[in-house]
């Protein structure tokens, strides 16, 4: 089932044939409500919740219903909201309205003001203004969605909007399923939330509630059921910053028609049958890999790299483009494809090469959170490939580009949970790296000036290593090496300004051992660093990023997102000092949900620096908030050094 969703006011961009966009527009009309749908009252705000409004805009009642249909389903929805003032005015004179128009036809019930205690109808005088929009065509995502434009005649500050519709939905996949969620609280004050579902009785809904004790009312006649919420004046929630990807950011229930992810499965299986006759040409080249590969891991290498860096990714995701893939020959002769397209298409290849293979459907946000989800066709919106080597899976995304490493050591797709399409599959754990190595190291050797030596010298040496040397592979690729160069230095000259380049960027790319190695060489003045401030607190910073996320919250009730485990170091050395420098106290920082290892070590004349971080846990629990907060203020204290290298030991003890 379609989401029911409203759109106030936003921004797209405009993509649409002639024809495409009269064709939209014809599945856009005007009629009665259905027969199905119960009315309900709505009623004003109380004053006390004036101050928590938001946006101009007071909601006084959000009503959605839905029916099965055969071959889908019918989603009925109401709004009513008061405009408050100047604001509201602007956010709110147009109604904007998102469809699909293959599967979806739109019925506007009704568009009407309340106006001192009177109803005045505009249903039939705002035209919709049909066009076509494609919000992610930069990204090579082409849906086909089309959006209703209507502009109400006159409206005011004080006016009450109340408009209905129905989407007539008849998807082309798994169209007698249903899946809904809706949230039981929001940021802002609503009069009555009103959620309504009737579905066949012979098959029970299951329901899911997450951080909240709402339940339905639920009554049963002639076949059918009826479940049935109403929420009046639920409390406004503060939303929360920094919560995993995924997670449901207000109170939530959840509903669905399928029982368990098999169910699921079996109803994209059929769509995703392997391609077992390869075009003649790419044929060919499959067998020239297992010619010249005879060892099955290094084939599922060769022909991951094939598919991932020949084909380039587009998607046409219009209808059943969103759920049904293009087949390989269509995919190799037009030379792109999307993540169905790609993933098939290995799968594919995968198999004429003799290993079992499959498409898995995953989930690129919120993969981690399927576990606690109830079922659904829409929990997806990539997939994969599930390869089988002896007793060995492999999850490979073949829409990555210029990965790196061989069988025993390339970085797995990493989604949470995936749903193979085999039969009887469940939901299946993606492998995570362990990060007991790190995946960049930096070691930054400062020679500071002598008497012969008018000049410090810096020195970096980064390496790059599994997720990280992929992650760099593709930087290189996309910004080029004298982008990535400029990046560095502007990044050490924001700490040593008037810092200059001495040498042009260094690069080593081992591809099959999945690491990258970068030198940078620099120089700065004896005279630009002794005649400023510098060289009397001159700091040593460890490069740790990306940064821990430091949200505030008085009382936080969602986990903090700390994302992929990740190990980084860095290493600083500096010679040629004039006295002994010990290490700086209290630098280290372990906890259970991440450390911060310092290690000293100096003689006379040099030091080292080495800072060890690695997060522990991909989630902080609400309990444990404020203690993380403390332990990250501690971490970034940490990460910074500063010493005066001007003192002179020597000159010092001379003066005595």
């Amino acid at each position: 089932m379609r989401p029911i969703i409203f759109f106030l006011s936003a921004l797209y961009l405009f993509v649409c044939s002639p024809a495409r966009c009269d064709d939209a527009a014809s599945k856009v009309s005007t009629g009665p409500v259905g027969d199905w749908v119960e009315q309900v009252e709505f009623a004003e705000l109380p004053a006390t919740r004036n101050a928590a409004l938001s946006g101009g805009i007071a909601m006084l009642l959000e009503d959605d219903q839905a029916i099965i249909r055969a071959g889908g389903n019918d989603s009925y929805a109401r709004k009513v909201f008061r405009i408050v003032n100047r604001t509201g005015l602007e956010s709110s004179g147009r109604i904007d309205i998102s469809f699909d128009p293959l599967v979806d036809r739109l019925v506007l019930h009704w568009i009407h003001i309340i106006r001192d205690g009177q109803v005045l109808d505009r249903t039939q005088i705002t035209k919709p203004y049909v066009v076509g929009t494609e919000t992610e065509a930069s990204q090579g995502i082409f849906r086909g969605k089309a959006t209703a434009y209507y502009n109400i005649i006159d409206v005011r500050v004080g006016d009450v909007i109340d408009y209905s519709l129905t989407f007539e939905t008849r998807e082309q996949v798994a169209h007698d399923m249903l899946y809904w969620s809706f949230s039981t609280r929001y940021s802002s004050p609503v009069g009555l939330i009103h959620r309504r579902v009737v579905w066949p009785s012979d098959s029970p809904l299951q329901l899911r509630n997450h951080r909240t004790d709402v339940s339905p009312i639920v009554n049963t006649a002639s076949g059918m059921t009826v479940y049935e919420w109403s929420i009046v004046d639920p409390e406004p929630v503060a939303t929360e910053e920094s919560i995993p990807d995924g997670e449901y950011l207000l109170p939530t229930v959840e509903m669905s028609s399928a029982a368990n992810w098999r169910v699921i499965a079996d109803a994209f299986r059929p769509y995703y049958q392997l391609d077992l006759t390869l075009p003649e040409r790419l044929a060919r080249d499959i067998d020239d890999i297992a010619k010249n590969y005879p060892d099955e891991g290094d084939r599922m290498i060769e022909a991951m790299r094939y598919v991932q860096d020949r084909y380039r990714y587009v998607s046409l995701s219009l209808g059943p483009g969103a759920y049904v893939q293009r087949r390989a020959s269509e995919v190799d002769e037009t030379g792109f494809g999307d993540c169905k397209d790609k993933a098939l298409l290995l799968a594919s290849i995968l198999h004429r090469l003799g290993m079992k293979a499959v498409v898995a459907l995953v989930n690129s946000d919120g993969g981690n959170q399927l576990r606690s989800r109830l079922p659904s066709t829409g929990a997806f919106d990539h997939a994969v490939v599930k390869a089988t080597i002896g007793d060995k899976s492999y999850w490979i995304d073949a829409t990555e580009f210029m990965k790196g490493g061989r069988a025993s050591n390339f970085v797995q797709a990493n989604f949470g949970f995936g749903l193979p399409l085999s039969e009887g599959a469940t939901l299946e754990k993606l492998p995570k790296d362990d990060m007991n190595t790190p995946t960049r190291s930096v070691v930054e050797e400062y020679s500071m000036p002598t008497d012969q030596q008018r000049y410090m010298t810096l020195k970096a040496r980064s390496t790059y290593e599994r997720s990280s040397a992929d992650e760099m592979r593709q930087r290189l690729s996309e910004t080029g090496l004298s982008s990535l160069s400029d990046a560095y230095l502007n990044y050490y000259r924001k700490v040593y300004p008037r810092l200059e380049r001495t040498a042009i960027l260094f690069t080593q790319d081992d591809r099959d051992a999945n690491r990258i190695v970068i030198e940078e060489n620099y120089s700065l003045d004896a005279a630009l660093l002794e005649g400023s401030d510098l060289i009397e607190d001159f700091p040593l910073r460890a490069d740790l990023s990306p940064s821990l996320p430091r949200p505030f919250s008085e009382n936080r009730e969602l986990a903090v997102d700390l994302g992929d485990l990740r190990y980084r170091r860095h290493t600083v050395r500096v010679t040629n000092l004039k006295a002994t420098f010990g290490p700086p106290e209290d630098m280290d920082v372990l906890r259970p949900y991440f450390l911060l290892k310092f290690i000293f070590k100096s003689s006379y004349g040099e030091l080292e620096a080495d800072w060890h971080f690695r997060t522990l846990m991909e989630e902080v629990p609400p309990a444990a908030f404020s203690r993380y907060v403390k332990a990250v203020d501690a971490a970034n204290e940490s990460m910074t050094i500063r010493y005066n290298f001007g003192y002179d030991q020597n000159a010092e003890t001379a003066g005595q």
